[in-house]
């Protein structure tokens, strides 16, 4: 039975030449093999469609339609998903590493558990996204908007979020050592139980934000706004302040308002 389709999907694959014809045949190749490795499916409209398990190993998608689908254990591997959009997309232990996301709207998608090895997350929407215990290590997650999104014990080591905006975010119990986040927006985060390790939060607004207890040992604060935040009981050995704001800071020698 595979065979026949297969024939009648290859007759079709010449039926017209141009872009759209060969999107339409792969889409339809697509849902009845729930395979399409290294096929063109830019722009393809896939909304709400159920391709768990599907294997699109190197496929390229950029900007296609994948609102609501439900890509469960799929296989996305080195897949081209610039600009896509995942709205509340289902995304739990697929296969992601390689994968290009630059671009895309993740907004409220479930990414649990899935494998998220060397993605390239630049520019894209994780609005609300559900990363809980993901291995983000090393990532170009810059100019990310991450607000509301659900980072607990995520390890974030080494990654670059300059510029990301996590306003919101959980970050409980995550690792941000040696984390990059120049200019990120960290509004109403919460931080307890974090791993701030050698992390780069220059020209960062901090102020009123909760560091209490928080791992800060070499960080640098360089020209950071740290007006009534508080770091009470947060390890703070080797950290830079240079031309840090502090005022009405409670640090763990009391309050500092040396910068007021």
């Amino acid at each position: 039975m595979k065979k026949l389709l297969l024939l009648l999907l290859l007759s079709l694959s010449f039926i017209g030449t141009t872009s759209a014809n060969i999107v339409d045949s792969n889409i339809l190749k697509l849902k009845v093999l729930n395979d399409c490795v290294d096929c063109s499916l830019i722009r393809a409209d896939l909304n709400g469609a159920k391709l768990n398990g599907a294997d699109l190993n190197g496929a390229d998608l950029r900007e296609a339609d994948l609102r609501e689908a439900n890509l469960a254990i799929a296989d996305l591997r080195n897949a081209n998903l610039n600009g896509a959009n995942l709205t509340g997309a289902n995304l739990p232990g697929t296969k992601l590493s390689g994968a290009n996301l630059s671009g895309a709207n993740l907004t409220g998608a479930n990414l649990k558990n899935a494998d998220l090895k060397k993605i390239n997350f630049s520019g894209a929407n994780l609005t609300g996204v559900n990363l809980t215990g993901a291995n983000l290590t090393f990532l170009d997650l810059s100019g990310a908007n991450l607000i509301n999104a659900n980072l607990t014990r995520v390890n974030l080591s080494g990654a670059n979020l300059s510029g990301a905006n996590l306003s919101g975010a959980n970050l409980i119990n995550a690792n941000l050592a040696r984390v990059n986040l120049t200019r990120v927006n960290l509004t109403r985060v919460n931080l307890s139980g974090a791993d701030l390790t050698g992390a780069n939060l220059t020209y960062v607004d901090l102020s009123k934000v909760d560091l209490s207890k928080v791992d800060l040992r070499y960080a640098d604060f360089t020209r950071t706004n740290l007006t009534g935040a508080d770091l009470n009981g947060a390890k703070l050995s080797g950290a830079n302040f240079s031309e840090t704001t502090l005022c009405n800071t409670e640090m763990p020698w009391g309050i500092d308002n040396s910068g007021c």
